[in-house]
Formats: structure tokens, sequence, C-alpha cells
């Protein structure tokens, strides 16, 4: 029976996969169960599992030229793909279907939709795709799916009475969770937790009644959550839910609705039997005082039963069923409507069905023909039968139809259908065929379905409907409106509005008072932006104050251009931040990253700021007004800092923070003790995979711990994040093992200490070099990145002595040169023997020197305890 419209669905298929490289035969080797098999099958699980990993093709699928509009008209009634890329192009060889809708009742010109996004045909891992609309549908912006890489299934979209947007998603648990948006849809919350199973649907109360917006879920019980409970509640926007609460009969296969009174109704069929059909009231669930809702069981005759898996959709249902209530106030209030595909006694295989309560749902009238058949052998299948009432009473109904087929008795093309009554369903309007036909068999994406359901919203002027059709050879998602739209949903159509004198600016057929007007002057921002009044630098169809008041991009130069637009112009170092914001601490008109990096030497101890305005501001000393700074002075051994205080020697000198009595340029406490110190320039970058190097100048052996210290700008803040130094190969430690800050502002310091019998043995081979890396976890996140080594010790090159340790270099103080000859020799030897046992004798040979020459140990007094220290200053080596 298949075999024809399998073929022709097949060859298309491959056609498009092929384009992608994937080939899919979504029916090859399946028979379609009956009978009792089928009802093995549902008991099994019309389950929404994850079966596949997700698809891993190529991102840069083809994409086709959107359809031209004739070929998705059919009278007036306009059909526009949904889920296309950014340039409204079709991508090829995705499927995507069971798309749900909602309507934002303070704006409706703004839409979301939702729907299951397959990335490939031949794949049957599947997403929660997305996307809105802020034009009531005329144009549409995909934004992907939410969590890539999750599964997702059966989207089910609602919008509560102050705008926000719910999208509620099966993952593949059988969990349910949600997603909330209060900016239109263009950004949602992380996904919040919540009960749920397979196919539930959800509303949310808008009554003005005591569950005033209360947010209401049913699910079917073979695939949810809760051990056959099936429906929860939450009190708080969707932020928490109640526990799950039991319906009698566990409707399956149906949707969820409110009356006037705030009563809640699901409607579904049993477990047992496809034609059992049931309505479920709960009257306390809005109660929040009542722990667990409870629900009261009627049966419904619409005049057949649900099918599964059968005809035009030969891997799911024909249709699910759907409840409504008339909230209008209107001499209806208070109906409910039940509407559907179920299959009818006889050989007609499917039909869409209408029933009426008017007691709340206590009895039911008797069910009713939607749909006319051609003749009264017509065997076409309804299916999809998806309804809908407007909040002044209009009951709207759609459905796929195959009455049109060339081969009624083997259909394999269907066309949506549209009927409306205003009289509470007594009478209908004609149909219409509001799309073009679509073959139904194409684009399985390893389903054998088109899906399970449509989505349909009422409003006063009209209907906005998403649907699945495979007008590109393919299963995606398209919207049509039916009937006038209603932008400011006044009730009247906008070609009527704009007739009685509402303003048009850009002659688009949409009243400016529904356009965008970000900056509230009651004009179009698109006029605004034509009309020179507001400029648009960036054109995106924002007004640049807009842009900037909200927070889309910046001004910080505040002269009302955002920063975008002001890069474009003047951005020396590309970094999306205008010149004129940037730091200019010498005031010359160039930011200080282009002036450093024109000319690197202008910033020698490179804290990316120029030397002349470190110096100016105090950041860094020059104390011999050079102008360089002494940091920098000392790092390339233009001048010394024996002592290693940081200070030039020459500096502490001239501030007689030192004595330099020998007038050599030398501190005296360095001439006394030997000191070796090198200072690399900033090295970098900081990051992991890039090793630094610094070669030691002049190395010296050791006398005592060598002491490396480390000063570093970087991504250091993790005991994971340090520097490991080696000298010529050898490790000798890390650095910041114990953490730091991350790009601060002034630098982390860390000092580690080399015996020197390590340092001694690499120094004995000749030049020594420096090398630090950066562990795997040091990432590459600071705008700049440095460290600084210097390395410190003592050695055996003192210059000078100080025999009896006052401090004063011996040759300062004339000690031992006792026969005053300027030098110390072994001429003194006589001397200093008569000034330790003739002073007086001394005086009078040598009347110009003092006999405290001789006073070699320091104490005061002249003694044999001197000789030592004076044997030492004739023979000093």
């Amino acid at each position: 029976m298949y075999d024809r419209r399998w073929i022709a669905g097949t060859v298309q298929v491959l056609a498009c996969a092929l384009l992608v490289a994937a080939v899919s035969n979504p029916t090859a080797g399946s028979e379609l169960p009956t009978g009792s098999a089928a009802h093995d099958l549902e008991a099994s699980g019309h389950r929404e599992a994850p079966d596949m990993a997700p698809w891993r093709g190529e991102d840069g699928r083809l994409r086709t030229a959107p359809l031209p509009a004739a070929a998705l008209k059919v009278g007036d009634f306009q059909s526009i793909q949904v889920n296309t890329d950014a340039d409204g192009a079709n991508i090829v060889g995705d499927a995507a279907n069971e798309p749900s809708i909602a309507v934002d009742p303070t704006n409706p010109s703004r839409l979301v939709v939702g729907w299951r996004q397959f990335d490939a045909i031949a794949s049957n891992f599947r997403q929660a795709g997305r996307a809105i609309s802020a034009d009531a549908g005329l144009s549409w912006t995909n934004l992907g799916v939410f969590t890539p890489g999750t599964f997702r299934s059966d989207p089910v979209l609602e919008a509560g009475r102050n705008g926000t947007f719910y999208y509620y998603s099966l993952d593949g648990t059988f969990n349910c969770q949600m997603f909330i948006s209060n900016d239109g849809g263009q950004t949602w919350t992380d996904p919040i937790p919540a009960l749920g199973g397979d196919k539930a649907w959800v509303v949310v109360d808008d009554t003005q009644a005591v569950g005033l917006d209360r947010i209401y879920i049913a699910w079917n019980t073979f695939a949810g959550c809760c051990d056959g409970a099936t429906f929860t509640r939450s009190f708080d926007g969707g932020l928490s839910y109640d526990t799950a609460a039991f319906i009698p009969e566990m409707p399956l296969f149906g949707s969820i609705c409110v009356d006037p009174a705030g009563d809640v109704y699901v409607v579904g069929r049993t477990p047992s039997s496809p034609g059992q059909l049931r309505v479920a009231k709960s009257t306390d669930a809005k109660n929040v005082l009542v722990p667990t809702p409870t629900f009261t069981s009627t049966p419904i005759d619409l005049g057949g039963s649900v099918r599964l898996s059968a005809g035009p959709n030969p891997g799911g249902l024909l249709g699910q069923l759907w409840i409504q209530s008339d909230r209008s106030g209107g001499p209806n209030d208070g109906n409910l409507y039940v509407f559907g595909s179920v299959n009818p006694p006889g050989p007609d295989p499917l039909d869409v069905m209408f029933s009426r309560s008017i007691d709340g749902g206590e009895t039911w009238s008797a069910p009713v023909r939607i749909n006319q058949p051609k003749s009264a052998d017509d065997n076409s299948w309804q299916w999809f039968g998806t309804m809908d009432v407007s909040p002044d009473g209009r009951i709207d109904v759609i459905w796929n139809d195959t009455r049109n087929d060339l081969d009624p008795s083997d259909p394999t093309l269907s066309e949506i259908v549209y009927r409306s009554s205003f009289d509470g369903g007594e009478t209908w309007t004609d149909e219409q065929i509001i799309t073009p036909q679509f073959n139904h068999f194409l684009g399985y994406p390893m389903q054998n379905k088109l899906g399970d359901y449509y989505q349909l919203r009422s409003d006063r002027t009209g209907a906005s409907l998403i649907y699945a059709a495979t007008f590109n050879g393919e299963q995606d998602v398209y919207f049509v409106r039916i009937g006038d739209f209603d932008c400011n949903a006044n009730g009247i159509p906008d070609a009527q509005d704009l007739a009685m004198g509402a303003t048009d600016c850009n002659d688009n057929g949409r009243p400016d008072e529904c356009e965008p007007d970000c900056n509230g002057n009651e004009i179009a921002d698109e006029c605004d932006i034509a009309s020179g009044f507001a400029p648009d630098c960036n054109s995106n169809g924002v007004p640049d104050s807009c842009d900037i008041a909200s927070g889309f991009d910046f001004d910080c130069n505040g002269n009302g251009i955002p920063d975008g637009c002001d890069v474009a112009v003047e951005d020396c170092n590309g970094n999306l931040i205008p010149d004129d914001c940037e730091a200019d601490c010498n005031e010359n008109g160039i930011p200080d990253q282009c002036d450093i990096a024109a000319d690197p030497g202008l910033d020698c101890d490179g804290n990316f700021q120029p030397d002349s305005c470190d110096i100016a501001s105090g950041l860094a000393d020059d104390c011999d007004a050079n102008g360089t700074p002494d940091v920098c002075d000392l790092a390339v051994g233009t001048a010394l800092d024996c002592n290693a205080n940081g200070i030039p020697d020459s500096c502490d000198i001239a501030s007689g923070f030192v004595d330099d009595c020998n007038l050599n340029g030398i501190p005296d406490s360095c001439d006394l003790i030997g000191t070796f110190r090198a200072a690399s320039l900033p090295l970098s970058p900081l990051a992991a995979g890039t090793v630094l190097s610094y070669d030691l100048p002049g190395v010296q052996p050791a006398l005592g711990d060598v002491e490396i210290r480390l000063e570093a700008i970087g991504d250091l803040n993790t005991s994971l994040e340090f520097l490991s130094l080696t000298l010529n190969g050898t490790a000798v430690g890390d650095g910041f093992v114990t953490g730091a800050a991350d790009c601060p502002q002034s630098v982390n310091v860390d000092a580690l200490s080399v015996p020197p019998g390590t340092y001694n043995a690499i120094v004995a081979n000749g030049p020594v070099r420096l090398e630090i890396t950066p562990s795997p976890a040091v990432g590459a996140i600071c705008a700049e990145s440095f460290v600084r080594v210097t390395v410190t010790h003592q050695t055996d090159s003192a210059k000078s002595t100080d025999v009896n340790g006052n401090g004063t270099l011996d040759e300062c103080e004339d000690l031992g040169d006792l026969d005053c000859s300027g030098s110390v020799s072994v001429a003194d030897i006589n001397a200093f023997v008569l000034a330790l046992t003739d002073p007086g004798a001394y005086t009078k040979q040598f009347p110009e020197c003092d006999p405290l020459r001789a006073d070699a140990n320091g104490d005061g007094q002249l003694s044999v305890a001197d000789i030592n220290g004076f044997v030492v200053l004739v023979t000093p080596s």
C-alpha cells in the first residue's frame, strides 16, 4: 500500500541528503502495526528518548534561497518559513517539526516559536529549536537551540498576561525544564527543573480569577516523571513546581485549558482504548491552600477514536485532542469546546470532529463533523486537527486535508484547511484552503512522521498558525496569518486603523504605534533613521541613542556615537575602544598603548605606560633625573645597586643614605661585602606554551643562598597556575605555587632560594640561562602579562677592608699607615711597634700622625691584640 509514496518521499530525501553527505531511508523494512499490535506500541511508550548521539556533521551545510513568496501563497494566505538561517535561507538536509507558538498579550507583534530540531535527516537526535518575531510573524530570527547537544523534544510555549514567555521542554530522561524570557524571547533563563513527561501541555491562567498567573501542566502517563501522576502547577511564575497529582483515567494525547472561573480541564483518550475519550476537571487546582489538586472525569463522544501510526503519519499521532474555553464575557462565555481528528466508524479513515459543553463539562453535545466531504464516499484524511478560541469568542479550527490529492485512495499530498464559528459552534464559515499542497511523506528524520501536532493562536481579528510542511523537500516550520493583523490588539484590523487615520510613516501596512520606537518620540525608529533625525551609524535599524541607552553599545566619550562606530574611525590598537577613551598620560593625543607599540623603548619597565608618565606620577623613581626609571637603569646595567635595595648606588650616595668615603662610587658597605645582582627587563607574554629566557650577565660564584625574585602579572590565582624555573636546564624551583591574583594592577611577587652548591656547579660551566615555563593552566587571559626576574647573592669580590670593624673603610681612616706615607706597607712595621711600646716616642718621631692608627682591632687601646689586624693591613692579600 505504501510503496508508491515511500518511493516518492525517499527519492526526494536522498537527493536532499546527498547534498550534505548524509543518506536516510526513513521507512525501509517497516510494516505499520495495526490492532492490538498498535496498542502494544503505545503501551511501550510513544516515547521521546535519545537513541543516537548528537549529529556532528559539517557546520557549513548547504543553503538554498528561500522559496519565492508566491510559491507559499494561497489566496490571501502567505506562509513564511521560520527555521531559516540568519540570511533567511533554508538549511538543506535538516528537519523541524512539532512546532508550538506563543504571542505576547502586551505586544501582539512579539511572537516566539519552538520546534523539534533535527540537524540532519540522517540523525534521530533532536534539540529544542526556537525563533522570535517582532513584527507579528512577517519576519523571523532563528536563535538556535537551547543548550546545544542536549536531547530535547515536545516543545510547548505559553505567554503570561505581562508578556513573559515560557518554553517547556522534555529531555531524554522524561524530565522537563522550563525556560523563561522577559524580553520578547531575546534572552532566556538557564533551564529550570520541572515535573513533566512525554507531550506535556501548559496553560497560564489569565482569567482574573483566584488562580490568576498560575501555571498548569499535564502530560502522558507512560513516559513521565512521577509514577503515573500527570499534573503539576506552579505558583511562582515557573520557578518551582508542586508535587505531581493524579488525574482519573490518565488522559493521553490531549491538551489543557482554564475556564472563566479558573477551573482547569484536561482532555485525552484513556490508555486502555483509543476510543474512550475523557475530560478531567479540577475546581481546586487554582487554590494554593489545597496541597494536592483533585479531578473528576467525564466521558465525551467525539464520534470516533484517536489514531496513531497510520495513513499520512505512519510513525506518529494523527492529531492531538484540543480543549478550549470561551472567556469572552459574551453570550457563550464559559462554554467548553473539544475538537480533534478522530477515526469514525466505517471506511472513512479520519474526520475532524467538534463537541460543546455549556454546563462546565458535565455533559457534551453530540459530535459534529467539521470537514465537508467532497462526496458520499470521500475517504480522505483530515489530520492534525487544531483549535483555538479568540478573546471575543470566535472558534478557529484548522487541519491537514488530503481530499484534493490526485489519488484519494493512496494520498501523498496534504493542504491545510480553515473554518471558524462566531456562534459557539452552531454554524461555521465555509472552508478555506490556506496553504499550498505538500508531500507529507518527505524528509522523515529517522522517524516516520511529520511530528504529532501543530498549534493555533486566535485573537480578535484572526489567528496565527505554526505548522510543519515539506515545501523545500524536507520538513520545515512555517507561519501563516489567518485573517487581518491587529498589531495593537485593539480589535480593529491594522488596515482599518490606517484607513481611520493611524499613521504609517514607512508605508509597511502597520500603524506606527506598533513599530519599535525606542526613544519614545511617537515616530517609528525606521522613520527616525530614514529622515536623518536619529543617526544609526551601525545600520542595525536602531537609533544610536537607543543602542547606548539600552547597553547594546557603549559611548565612553559621551559624544552620542556608539563606540562601535567611533572605533571604525580611530582605534589605533584595534581593541574596539575609541582612542580618545584610552589612557593618554602624556596628553599627546595618542593612546599610551599605541605610543609604546610605535616605540617599545618608551616603556622600559613593561607596565604598559610610558616611562615619562611613570616618573611624573611618582609611580616610578628616577633619582638621577636621566629620564629613565631607576628600575630600568638597574636592569640594563647603566646603574648599579650593590646593596640590592632597588635604588641606584649613585643615588644612595648622593642622598647620604650610604657612605662612600673613598669616593669610588660604591657604597662603603659594598666595598666591604661583594654582592652579585642581575635583573631582567619584563619578559612576556606569560602563558602556557611560551618559554621565557634571561641570560645572566657576568656570573660569579655565590658565598651563600641565591635569591631569585619574581615580579609578575598574569593568570596566577590557583595552585595549578605557577612558573617553573631552570638554570641551564637544571630545575631550581617553582614560583607562585600558592596562588596569586589574576591580572592585578600591581605585580605579584614571589621569591625562591637556590643553594650555593647547586648554583656554583651551574655557573662553573660558563654563561647561565634562566628559563621560565608557565604551567599548562596559565592562560592568556590578561590584556598584558609579563614576569621580571632579579638574581642576588654574595660573592668574594670585596674591594676594601674594615679590620677594626668600626664601619669605616680602613683606607678612609688611614688605619695601619703609621709612617703617614699615604699607604700601608712593611715600611710601617717599625712605626707600629714604636706606637705600641712607646706612644710618647712615636708622637715625637711622627708628630703629624695619630698613634691610634695602630688600633687595628678598634678597641680604643693600643696593645698586642692589634698585631693580627695590623698584619692583615700590611698583607691584605
